[in-house]
């Protein structure tokens, strides 16, 4: 099952869908928009400006999918890197 994502273009445009797969692993960097506040989003450094306000995008919010994707990785990765330090 492949993950789709809107991203609305800076320059004006329609939207286009993504695999988010893909794009992910081919390293693309797309410019996410809030849809609240209309502020534009790194996808590298995606996070919600504003995560202790009440947001009805919020479950379809792909600046809070990769924020919460990024933060289970990085737990991922410090378990294993305590693993390893136990292991040695």
């Amino acid at each position: 099952m492949s993950v789709l994502f809107r991203y609305v273009p800076l320059y004006g445009g329609h939207g286009r869908v993504y695999p988010g797969g893909m794009a992910a692993r081919a390293g693309a960097v797309l410019d996410l928009m809030c849809e609240k506040y209309k502020e534009k989003v790194d996808s590298e450094q995606a996070r919600c400006a504003h995560p202790g306000e009440f947001c009805r995008f919020r479950t379809a919010c792909m600046i809070h999918f990769i924020e919460q994707e990024n933060k289970r990785e990085q737990r991922c990765r410090k378990r294993e890197e305590n693993n390893a330090e136990t292991q040695v």
